[in-house]
């Protein structure tokens, strides 16, 4: 009854629980008590035999994942603007605040994302600080394990670590973090992405999508589609420095979605460009109905040889 409750609440259908049900409509709701400070609710819902209690700590669940959600982008608004402080050609961000414990990680996250270098995030919110790090180009781990006599305490992988340190310690750990780092390369674009696929836009839609499903969630990177030939409808701001695109393909059109890019897309797209994007499939059911939508990576102006390769390959 537990789980059940959990799909009414994340709107997902019994019938079509995969990878991105999972990992955007569960996973988050039962992570979020526990980002919050008490996960026991989260493991309550999945133990109980009781209709009405599991409905009920369904809905806490659900309320606590706004909650987080709402902690999360306020903190990633501070920790952009603290990042402002940082010289641009800085191989690694750390950034501190007085953000909660929980949601640093996922901070972390989304500005090495953005930045495409090493994230290290720091809530200040205790008597002992609490960090966490993500991002590609330094093991993590080693960094850190350099610092010990620094830290309380460590742990982590190469890719994702956490860390614990007095206040007047923060400066001199900040200080070796950036020395160790020195030896990355100079920060300009975004890495390379790995692309999986090269496809026209007339060749995109859920049989495409059903094809490539299986290829998620198996704890590689998500599947990845280089995308010739759309048309740019609608540009939207939301909620968190995101941007909404409507995209059209021949007669049809698709919802796209760029995480955290807004304001650095601001004046580069505009309605009517025709664009070239690389982009993470994914099916969002609502009312009965099935809708592709986009997550894009990157987007470049149209290639209209690209297109025509495209164009070419699908029609053999």
């Amino acid at each position: 009854p537990g789980l059940a409750a959990l799909l009414r609440q994340a709107g997902v259908a019994a019938d079509r629980i995969d990878p991105d049900a999972i990992g955007y409509g569960l996973a988050p709701r039962l992570n979020s008590v526990g980002r919050l400070g008490d996960a026991a609710p989260a493991a309550a819902l999945l133990l109980t035999d009781e209709e009405a209690e599991a409905e009920g700590l369904a809905a806490q669940l659900q309320a606590a994942n706004l909650v987080r959600r709402e902690m999360t982008v306020v903190a990633l608004g501070e920790a952009r603007l603290a990042l402002a402080a940082t010289p641009p050609s800085s191989p690694v961000i750390v950034v501190a605040g007085a953000w909660p414990v929980g949601i640093i990680g996922l901070v972390a996250g989304r500005l090495a994302e953005e930045a495409g270098r090493p994230a290290f995030v720091v809530s200040t919110a205790a008597e002992v600080w609490r960090g966490s790090a993500r991002g590609p180009g330094l093991d993590l781990v080693t960094v850190l394990t350099a610092c010990h006599d620094l830290l309380e305490r460590y742990g982590g992988h190469a890719a994702a670590a956490g860390w614990s340190i007095r206040p007047e310690r923060f400066e001199e750990f900040r200080q070796r973090i950036g020395a160790m780092s020195a030896d990355l390369p100079p920060v300009g674009a975004l890495p390379p992405l790995d692309v999986d696929l090269v496809a026209h836009a007339d060749t995109v839609g859920h049989l495409l999508f059903r094809d490539l499903a299986p290829l998620d969630g198996t704890g590689d990177p998500p599947v990845l589609v280089a995308i010739a030939g759309l048309r740019v409808v609608r540009l939207r701001k939301v909620v968190g420095g995101h941007l909404a695109v409507v995209l059209r393909k021949g007669r049809e059109v698709l919802d796209g979605i760029c995480f955290g890019r807004a304001a650095e897309l601001e004046g580069q797209l505009h309605e009517g460009d025709a664009i070239d994007v690389v982009a993470h499939l994914s099916v969002r059911s609502w009312g009965g109905f099935d809708s592709l939508d986009l997550e894009l990576r990157d987007l470049a102006p149209m290639d209209v040889r690209l297109a025509a390769r495209c164009q070419t390959a699908a029609a053999h």
